[in-house]
């Protein structure tokens, strides 16, 4: 039996433009439907912004959140002695509960 065609037989060449379409539907699909949301789930926490509070103020509201506050003293020019000068992570980040927290106050310059 003698083949009439030089290439691959056009069945073949079809299915694989199907297969290859509905992979890019998928992948689109998928794509999608997995944007977030904007919601945090059950097991992170929203951390406010702290900055300018005291340490003990930030403390407080961090164990509010169930999570576990540490100081960082750190010299600076712009922010008064014992205020928190940052927190990380920062605020509006999602933080695991009983996740540490680290607020950086400022301390006197020796």
């Amino acid at each position: 039996m003698t083949r009439t065609q030089s290439g691959p037989p056009i069945v073949w060449i079809w299915a694989g433009v199907a297969l290859l379409a509905i992979l890019i539907a998928s992948v689109l699909f998928w794509a999608i439907t997995m944007q977030p949301r904007g919601e945090v789930s059950a097991g992170s926490r929203i951390v406010p912004d702290l900055s300018g509070m005291t340490f003990d103020r930030a403390k407080q509201e961090l164990e509010a959140l169930d999570l576990v506050a540490k100081q960082s003293p750190e010299s600076s020019a712009e922010v008064a002695e014992g205020l928190v000068i940052r927190s990380d992570p920062g605020p509006t980040s999602p933080s695991r509960r009983r996740r540490r927290s680290s607020c950086t106050c400022r301390r006197v310059p020796r």
